[in-house]
């Protein structure tokens, strides 16, 4: 089978969980091999349908019009299992009879996301492969940032520019001033997030007018008014609404389609279902008894998460630097309301685990969930612009009604 994918080696910059990182194989709980489509570029393509691919040919199909050079064609999935007919008992036979150079764009490199930023190599995981999730969101250490290495394929390395009128500093200063906030731990998290939603909104005006300097600028406002505590005596007065929360996050989880043949992505599901007060048959809920599950829910969460504390915090940190957070839309503002959003529908899930009926979750169970959460919501292309568009079509993108579906 004639095709190499020539790979080249990078210094990365990258959380120190990734460095940890390599497949567990056959003991995945949720085997990226199974239940998804799997995109053939142009070149693995040709090579597995053309003369001399032997048993390859009678799995591939190519796509049709619009094709593009990553997304040529794909692998059909078995009838009844659903999964890749070149996985062989839970492991790649491609990769063990061909070599890694053999794999397509996609299984060469998921879980990782590579990225080049104005000439800086960034790596990170996605939390929808399990032992990815685990390291992230388990270890105390697992987001401080050092000087890693990755072996990549050009092809398929991310490369951010700078906006005009940008430098990759003013960037830079941009995204690790949000980062560096929502490490911050002297603060509640809901601050945290309450802060950076008053910074992304500042910031849209300076990315409108392509002005670099002021970004700066903007990045030292808001660190004198934290030292200060001018935001923070702001935010005070601030209550919560868990009866919104309630309603709004859930009616996303309900756009979910509950089937899957995966029992461990069942079992969550079935859990979250439970817990919110689903009915057993339709998966429909009352909502009155709907927000009483879930503020329930939300005030164990609490005790649950002194199993994980840092869970919430790392996952939003991996979303932040994954996404390249807040540049990842043309609006700063857009990108912290696509966030709040996940965050929100995980809260709900977290929270519906925690529901009093019996006993809280531990680490395994809220990692689980959180794995879940991104594999269900962070794939689904149609899933995930429902997610990105549900707080923005409505009032509820106004900061001040936003507020109240931060504090818990």
């Amino acid at each position: 089978m004639p095709i190499r994918h020539p790979t080249r080696t990078l210094a990365s910059l990258q959380p120190r969980y990734v460095s940890r990182f390599s497949c567990v194989g056959p003991s995945c709980e949720d085997n990226c091999c199974k239940d998804w489509h799997i995109s053939l570029d142009k070149k693995t393509f040709e090579a597995y349908s053309g003369p001399g691919s032997g048993r390859f040919a009678k799995v591939v199909r190519i796509n049709p019009e619009p094709r593009t050079e990553t997304d040529f064609g794909q692998i059909v999935l078995t009838e009844e299992k659903k999964q890749c007919p070149l996985l062989e008992e839970n492991l790649c036979s491609v990769h063990r009879d061909e070599g890694e150079d053999r794999l397509s764009h996609i299984c060469f490199s998921y879980p990782r996301i590579w990225t080049e930023v104005a000439g800086q190599a960034e790596q990170s995981l996605q939390l929808s492969c399990p032992e990815a999730a685990r390291l992230a969101l388990l270890a105390p250490d697992a987001f401080e940032f050092e000087e890693g290495s990755m072996s990549v394929r050009p092809d398929v390395v991310r490369t951010a520019h700078a906006n005009a009128g940008f430098t990759a500093e003013a960037i830079n200063e941009a995204r690790y001033f949000c980062i560096k906030l929502m490490r911050a731990g002297e603060l509640e998290l809901w601050q945290r997030l309450a802060v950076l939603g008053l910074f992304c909104e500042s910031l849209d005006e300076p990315v409108a007018r392509h002005d670099g300097q002021a970004i700066f600028e903007l990045v030292q406002k808001f660190t004198d008014l934290l030292q200060e505590g001018a935001l923070l005596d702001s935010l005070a007065p601030l209550q919560p609404d868990h009866a919104a929360q309630a309603m709004v996050f859930s009616l996303l989880w309900q756009g979910m389609s509950r089937e899957t043949p995966n029992a461990h992505r069942r079992h969550v599901i079935d859990a979250v279902a439970t817990g919110l007060g689903a009915d057993p048959l339709t998966g429909q809920v009352d909502a009155e008894r709907l927000v009483e599950r879930y503020r329930e829910g939300l005030a164990r969460l609490p005790d649950a998460l002194q199993a994980a504390p840092q869970l919430l915090e790392h996952y939003l940190l991996n979303e932040m630097f994954l996404n390249l957070f807040p540049f990842d839309t043309a609006k700063p503002y857009n990108s912290y309301l696509r966030l709040i959003t996940r965050f929100g529908l995980l809260r709900l899930m977290l929270a519906a685990r925690c529901h009093p009926d019996g006993a809280l979750p531990d680490a395994k169970a809220l990692v689980q969930t959180v794995q879940v959460h991104s594999r269900r919501f962070h794939h689904n292309a149609s899933l995930i612009r429902i997610v990105d568009e549900a707080l923005g079509s409505g009032d509820w993108a106004r900061l001040e009604k936003l507020f109240t579906l931060l504090r818990t």
